[in-house]
């Protein structure tokens, strides 16, 4: 568990003068104008402050303390870091081409009521804001029917298991993209960058440490490897994936991938028109 430093003194400027105004019956019982308009009370107000600011400064002895004891086996603060976001960049419905090129280095303005100025980020690498969007997601489990789960995925606040709980051999996470209508585009053949997320609690579950154990030590399960591929019409062809930051889904993060082929549009079924697919299969 973390260690918090304890404060030295937790008595604050209102305290204090609370403190020091309920003296003066006691030590000067002539002295009846308490108001801020008088010269005494501002000298009160004064020495409060003072000792307002001795108290600040005596609490940081803990932390200045604890900070040394870490760099004394061997801990140190990490250093300034700029800030970071993910950001979304949606096309227009109509008349628009396959993706737009969003370069590298693009800057994006950020603005809010609270910031007295605008906020700007700039993009670390080159993307494709593509037309098509993922409107469909089905989970195929080996020996079970297709399982429709694109309201699990789209809500907010909610999870799912996209190879089975546990993870089974052959688990299938179907991806179905459409163009807009009604004029359906051909899916981009450059690079695509895919955002994953790791629900909050299994991203604290696998960043908490591992038990102690008695014995040799036994090699962690890992995530099960995965396939991506793409359906040619025919049959299912590997994805040429060029990045993987969430290790095989077990946490947040991208993937970028290229179509080798062009994705021809088919329908999952009679009451969901025609998607281009795209799947992730468990294969221990």
């Amino acid at each position: 568990m973390p260690l918090t430093p304890p404060n030295l003194d937790d008595r604050d400027f209102a305290s204090l003068f609370k403190e020091a105004r309920s003296r003066i019956p006691r030590y000067v019982p002539e002295w009846t104008d308490w108001n801020d308009s008088d010269p005494g009370i501002t000298l009160v107000q004064l020495q409060t402050w003072l000792a307002d600011t001795i108290l600040y400064r005596l609490n940081q002895v803990p932390d200045a303390n604890y900070i040394k004891f870490l760099q004394l086996i061997g801990v140190e603060q990490l250093p300034a870091q700029p800030a970071w976001t993910e950001l979304t960049f949606t096309l227009k419905e109509k008349n628009v081409p396959t993706d737009v090129l969003i370069p590298a280095g693009q800057i994006v303005g950020v603005s809010a009521r609270d910031l007295e100025q605008p906020v700007f980020f700039e993009t670390d690498r080159s993307f494709r804001a593509m037309s098509a969007r993922l409107e469909l997601v089905i989970r195929v489990l080996p020996g079970s029917p297709p399982l429709d789960i694109t309201q699990d995925n789209n809500a907010a606040g909610r999870s799912y298991a996209p190879f089975g709980d546990p993870a089974q051999t052959g688990g299938m996470l179907v991806l179905g993209f459409r163009s807009p209508l009604p004029a359906p585009l051909p899916f981009s053949r450059d690079e695509i960058g895919l955002q994953i997320y790791q629900p909050d609690e299994g991203q604290a579950l696998l960043a908490r440490q591992q038990e102690a154990v008695c014995g040799p030590p036994i090699p962690a399960a890992g995530p099960p490897p995965l396939a991506w591929e793409w359906w040619d019409g025919v049959d299912w062809s590997d994805l040429d994936v060029s990045g993987d930051a969430t290790a095989d889904l077990s946490q947040s993060g991208q993937i970028f991938f290229r179509v080798p082929g062009q994705i021809p549009a088919v329908p999952f079924a009679s009451s969901i028109s025609a998607h281009s697919a795209i799947s992730i299969t468990t294969r221990r």
